[in-house]
């Protein structure tokens, strides 16, 4: 691939990427994508960001796009016997999330069409309770802040721009606002899934820090977020196959080595579970 393609939002887990792919790649091997649905501060933010690290960048607003979407859902109900079988789309999520998926086509067709691949940019809090639309930011070929929670976002941007005095830096207005998803006016992410300090003070419980206090009807809160977006962190649930079935011949055996070669062909794109049932349909099959 010839660089990356990153969607620069205005806010601080964009910028800290772009951070991150300067240091790793340099300027010329990044192209960002800047997609606003309606105008605020946080394009002008962007559009500073980029120009600070000298990096290419495009503005595509995906209000039309957006729009069309609807127009069209709104226009072409089907009617069949004098029952509508389609009804309008009333819900904010379902705008939001097709927001959010408007953007990802448009950054995996700017990848595609250049020979990029797609840096995502969400951190480890926002991934643990779901905070993200699946085939929307969630998706992308690389998604190195993963396992950073949100406070560490914020420190490695401070520590990024005291380490680079001289350098492209992070701009105070983005290290300062509160952060958004950006979909609707006056959204912030804290008034949808409570504040960053809470959730990291319990992820970090989670992984064995047992300095935070957390009270139980916040654990319980981030708890069932994190078991209700289960489904976003792993890959569609697969049935596994008998192996005879693939055969047709419930004799067949396989040598170890060819055993081994296939659970480890399957390490990346299981689950646990998955992973589990695909080994113990082999395990009449293998020629020891």
């Amino acid at each position: 691939m010839k660089g990356c393609e990153l969607g620069l939002s205005g806010g601080i887990d964009s910028a800290l990427m772009l951070a991150f792919a300067n240091n790793a790649l340099g300027k010329d091997k990044i192209h960002a994508l800047m997609m606003p649905y309606y105008g605020n501060s946080n394009l002008d933010d962007a559009i500073a960001l980029a120009r600070n690290f000298g990096i290419d960048y495009s503005i595509l607003g995906i209000k039309d796009i957006h729009d069309a979407f609807i127009k069209r859902r709104t226009e072409k109900r089907l009617i069949k016997k004098g029952k509508t079988l389609y009804q309008d789309w009333n819900k904010d999520i379902t705008s939001q999330n097709l927001m959010a998926r408007i953007r990802m086509c448009m950054l995996y067709a700017e990848a595609n069409e250049h020979d990029r691949i797609v840096l995502g940019t969400c951190n480890m809090s926002e991934i643990y309770v779901g905070y993200c639309t699946k085939h929307g930011d969630a998706a992308c070929d690389i998604e190195p802040m993963g396992n950073l929670p949100k406070r560490g976002v914020y420190e490695m941007a401070k520590f990024w721009n005291d380490t680079h005095p001289d350098g492209p830096k992070i701009p105070e207005a983005i290290l300062t606002k509160a952060p958004s998803a950006d979909l609707i006016p006056g959204q912030t992410d804290e008034a949808d899934i409570g504040p960053y300090e809470i959730l990291d003070n319990y992820i970090e419980n989670v992984f064995g820090n047992k300095s935070h206090l957390i009270n139980n009807r916040d654990a319980q809160r981030i708890l069932k977020l994190n078991l209700k977006t289960e489904h976003k962190r792993n890959m569609p649930p697969m049935p596994t196959i008998p192996f005879e079935l693939i055969t047709g011949d419930k004799d067949t055996k396989i040598s170890s080595k060819d055993f081994v070669n296939i659970l480890r062909t399957s390490l990346g794109t299981l689950n646990a579970t998955q992973f589990r049932d695909l080994a113990a349909s082999f395990l009449d099959v293998i020629d020891e």
